[in-house]
C-alpha cells in the first residue's frame, strides 16, 4: 500500500505544480496584452516563407581575348624567360638531390 501513496502523492504534487506554472504563464500574458494593447485586435500578418533562390543558369566562361600583338609579346616574354631560367640551371654547379618534404617514403 505503500507504493499508491507515493505514486498518488507525486501525481498530486505534479498537478499542483502543473497548476501553479499555469497561473504564472496567464499572469505573464496578461502582462504582454497590457504592454501591447493592440496587440489582439491586429491580425498576424503572415510571415512570408524564405525565397528559395533561384536557380542559377550557368552561363560559359569569358575568356578576355587577348589580341595577336599580345599573344606575341606574351610568347616572347616567356620564350626569354625559359631560356634565362634554362641558362641559370646550366651554369649552376650540381647541387646535392634536397630531401622530399612530406610523407616518409614506404621501405621495401
Amino acid at each position: 500500500m505503500p507504493e499508491k501513496t507515493v505514486a498518488f502523492d507525486l501525481q498530486h504534487l505534479a498537478r499542483l505544480g502543473a497548476i501553479t506554472r499555469l497561473k504564472e504563464i496567464e499572469a505573464e500574458a496578461a502582462a504582454i496584452r497590457k504592454a501591447f494593447p493592440g496587440l489582439m485586435k491586429a491580425e498576424p500578418k503572415p510571415v512570408a516563407a524564405p525565397a528559395k533562390p533561384a536557380a542559377r543558369k550557368t552561363r560559359a566562361r569569358r575568356r578576355s581575348k587577348m589580341s595577336a600583338e599580345g599573344r606575341k609579346a606574351v610568347a616572347e616574354r616567356m620564350k626569354a624567360y625559359w631560356a634565362k631560367r634554362r641558362a641559370e640551371k646550366e651554369q649552376a654547379p650540381a647541387a646535392p638531390a634536397a630531401k622530399a618534404k612530406g610523407k616518409k617514403a614506404k621501405k621495401a
